[in-house]
């Protein structure tokens, strides 16, 4: 189980995005650039996603990955848009 911190804390104490996603994902491929359209679609739905997910590769990538939250509010969020509430 992943111990996401909150999007205050991150700024409080200047983490970065790649700080969080090593944290977190350290070992797994990520990449901070998330495809654009999932990006769109995101935005469409009233989520900024910049600083709050990397895309995951489990499989070392490049082609199969997938959102990956780096704070709780995202995680949040994203479970809101896997069950189409946003």
């Amino acid at each position: 189980m992943l111990n996401l911190p909150t999007e205050d804390f991150c700024a409080a104490n200047g983490y970065t995005v790649g700080d969080i996603a090593n944290r977190l994902y350290g070992g797994v491929t990520f990449d901070t650039a998330r495809p654009i359209s999932w990006d769109k679609a995101v935005r469409e739905r009233g989520i900024e996603p910049n600083g709050r997910f990397v895309w995951l590769y489990p499989d070392g990538g490049p082609m199969c990955g997938f959102p990956a939250p780096l704070t709780q509010e995202a995680a949040l969020d994203l479970g809101k848009l896997t069950l189409g509430l946003r």
